[in-house]
């Protein structure tokens, strides 16, 4: 009914419970476009009443930098996303740059944080850390693969971030001390078949087996950057 490989199906049926099948119908509801206001550059009042002018159509969120698009225009030929005023980035996204800030108790320090965004892919994270600590402190940014961070420094430019540092993967465990370790994890990307619908006849058990052994790694690996007392951020994109 919905479009999935059976064994994938009744795999996430077992792993999830009754309530995938509700789970299943959403992730196969057309998305919606949702932006963030970069913070260093605008407020979300100035850029709303920007894009108005525009044309574009726009509902904002409770959360005044998430703010969703309504309307068909192409926004990444956009000058004010060239300028850095905004972030393509959805809400899950967001959330998790949201809430590793309010993981900082003492806003006091923010000088001298050190954030650890391990498994950074493009930098959408890093850069909206940047704007949450208002370029204060430091991030270190980097993944695995290297080629999906070749744009972040020209982002970081763009939109005003001065506080990251991309580094190599393999200088990581040099690092000591750190206040907070991101790791935004390699998985199956099953929360994500809104936008890559593919996935889901892609996607093996073996496969989401051998995504959980390089979860535990990054885990009992990376762990050792930490300062005593230090924190982890853990996500995944993953409903499983």
């Amino acid at each position: 009914e919905q479009s999935y490989p059976k064994t994938f199906y009744d795999f996430c049926l077992d792993s999830i419970g009754a309530s995938w099948h509700q789970i299943a119908k959403a992730l196969n509801v057309k998305p919606s476009v949702y932006i963030r206001v970069n913070s260093l550059k605008t407020s979300a009042a100035n850029l709303i009443e920007i894009l108005l002018k525009e044309g574009i159509e726009i509902e904002a969120q409770a959360k005044n930098s998430y703010l969703k698009i309504l309307s068909k225009n192409n926004l990444k030929n956009s000058l004010y996303y060239k300028q850095g005023l905004f972030e393509f980035q959805d809400i899950g996204s967001q959330e998790i740059g949201n809430f590793l800030f309010h993981a900082i108790e003492d806003k006091s320090k923010i000088d001298n944080i050190s954030i650890l965004d391990l498994c950074a892919g493009a930098g959408g994270k890093s850069l909206h850390l940047s704007a949450l600590l208002n370029n204060r402190g430091k991030i270190y940014a980097t993944d695995y693969h290297a080629a999906r961070l070749k744009n972040l420094q020209l982002r970081a430019t763009q939109a005003g971030c001065k506080n990251i540092e991309i580094i190599d993967f393999k200088t990581v465990k040099n690092l000591k001390n750190i206040d907070i370790l991101l790791i935004d994890a390699p998985c199956s990307g099953s929360g994500t078949f809104k936008r890559q619908a593919d996935l889901k006849y892609k996607i093996s058990v073996e496969k989401i087996n051998e995504y959980t052994q390089i979860q535990e790694n990054l885990l009992a690996t990376y762990i050792s950057t930490l300062k005593k007392n230090g924190k982890i951020v853990y996500a995944t994109c993953s409903i499983l």
